[in-house]
């Protein structure tokens, strides 16, 4: 025979389920017989005049006596019934309580069915519901555990359930006890259980917490104990400590992870460091992610005033472009810095390439650009704007707008080999005007001249305008074609002047 409830084999004779206490056949009683009634005696009627009321005797009682302590008797009769009753509901929860601290399961279980059969379900399940709870208190109050002895976060787990529980009430709160519990379906039973486990995984989560801070040595180790410390619950004992020992260990956990970064930083990966950094933001609890992001911008704007710190030092040093490289970099590392106006204002100082076909505003067709052409004194020069010259040519004009944002124009004047190649005759020279003021007249140079510095400012000047005056040669090109005289400008920029300090 099996139990309908739960499947578990029966014998022929058991009444209820030793694992789940359902009832599985009813009690056998005998069906109550009515008692035979005795000969009935006629009945004599009785005369009228003899319904008068007694007299009282000496020594005898009152009819109102009676019944005053007919009553009396009731009461004791039923406070008799509530200390046996009473007596019998508590026998039923000591019975109980014996068994569950004896710990064996099977004794536990057929005591449990004992009482039901009984009529004392209530009384069983009363003193399981005591027993977890009065446990519980137990464990939050003694359990301990030594983290020398762990090897890992499975060990200090594996005590719990497998040694400290069993040791400390034997069957009934194990793998299996817990199992036969959920199968009794008592929800206060069931709250207590639960509230048992929590705090059984609480008190694991608190010993992880301090294992990996002790025995932790990595950014890893300590973001681990952080988590675990967030797991103690508020009912816990240890609870005040963990929230203590959470800050520590996430103050561990943020020092590692910078002592990681500074490692990239100081072999030069900065996209590393940022990288690492930006990656620890992404951890679950939310407090966690909060105090990191506030580590993340200290760490950011640090790094980036050590870069904007180098963009000034290059400006004193006259590098214009190493100022704006560095505080480039401050402003990509920490964008809400209060960089970029910094940036704005040393890009002013950097060149600005007048050699540049995007930053001509207006050309005659005589202006051609070249990427480098030598000069006579065989020496090669880059960036050049160059002029082809005729005879009798009218002026051929280049023009900027520098928008008054430039100080000084400089660049390299010279005449290219082929002139001398050719034996070009002519001559060339420029002028170079500032919002239609002539500010500068530069050197006339022929085939034979020498490369020559030419500077000049520009500062408050709105447009440029260069004009290229020259006397064409009269020879011609090997190939029979007239192709002209040239003068060449290499690397012609307008530059900010970069303040002395």
């Amino acid at each position: 025979m099996y139990c309908p409830a739960c499947g578990t084999l029966l014998s022929e004779n058991q009444q209820f389920c030793p694992r789940c206490g359902e009832r599985v056949q009813p009690p056998e009683q005998p069906i109550p017989q009515p008692a035979p009634l005795p000969d009935a005696a006629p009945v004599k009627p009785i005369p009228a005049q003899q319904f008068s009321a007694p007299s009282p005797t000496p020594g005898g009682l009152s009819k109102r006596k009676i019944i005053v302590l007919a009553g009396i008797a009731v009461a004791v009769l039923v406070l008799i019934v509530a200390v046996v009753i009473a007596v019998s509901a508590g026998s039923g929860q000591r019975k109980m309580t014996k068994a569950l601290e004896d710990g064996d399961l099977y004794t536990i279980s057929s005591v449990y069915n004992e009482l039901i059969s009984d009529g004392k379900s209530d009384d069983a399940r009363k003193a399981m519901v005591g027993f977890v709870q009065d446990a519980a208190d137990t464990l939050n109050s003694d359990f301990s555990y030594d983290i020398s002895n762990a090897s890992g976060e499975w060990d200090i787990e594996d005590y719990m359930y497998e040694d400290y529980i069993p040791s400390t009430w034997g069957d009934i709160l194990s793998d299996e006890g817990q199992i036969w519990i959920s199968g009794i379906g008592y929800q206060p039973l069931d709250q207590a259980l639960e509230d048992f486990c929590d705090l059984a995984d609480s008190k694991i989560s608190y010993y992880i917490g301090l294992y990996y801070l002790d025995q932790g040595d990595s950014a890893s180790d300590y973001e681990d104990a952080a988590e675990a410390f967030g797991y103690v619950i508020a009912a816990d004992k240890n609870f005040s400590d963990a929230e203590a020992k959470m800050d520590e260990a996430y103050d561990a956990y943020l020092s590692a992870v910078i002592t990681l970064a500074d490692e990239h930083i100081a072999d030069g990966d900065f996209a590393g460091a940022l990288e690492l950094l930006d990656q620890e933001l992404d951890v679950d609890n939310a407090e966690l992610s909060e105090q990191m992001q506030t580590k993340l911008n200290e760490t950011r704007k640090s790094y980036a005033d050590q870069y904007a710190q180098k963009a000034a030092d290059a400006l004193k040093s006259g590098d214009a472009e190493g100022a704006v490289g560095n505080m480039e970099a401050a402003v990509q590392i920490c964008p809400d810095g209060g960089y970029q106006a910094k940036l704005d204002e040393y890009k002013l100082y950097l060149p600005y390439a007048l050699y540049d076909q995007n930053n001509i505003l207006q050309s005659d067709t005589g202006i051609e650009l070249f990427d480098s052409a030598k000069a006579v004194n065989q020496e090669e020069y880059t960036n050049i704007v160059a002029v082809c010259y005729t005879e009798n040519a009218d002026p051929i004009p280049v023009s900027y707008m520098l928008n008054g944002n430039y100080d000084t124009v400089t660049g390299t004047f010279f005449s290219p080999k082929e002139n001398a190649t050719f034996h070009r005759t002519g001559s060339v020279y420029f002028e170079a005007y500032g919002d239609g003021k002539l500010l500068f007249t530069s050197p006339t140079i022929s085939a034979e001249s020498l490369p020559t510095d030419i500077q000049f400012s520009v500062t408050g000047v709105q447009k440029l305008e260069i004009r290229f005056i020259g006397s064409g040669s009269s020879v011609r090109g090997v190939d029979a074609i007239w192709t002209g005289d040239y003068g060449m400008l290499s690397n012609l920029i307008a530059q900010k002047n970069i303040p002395q300090t």
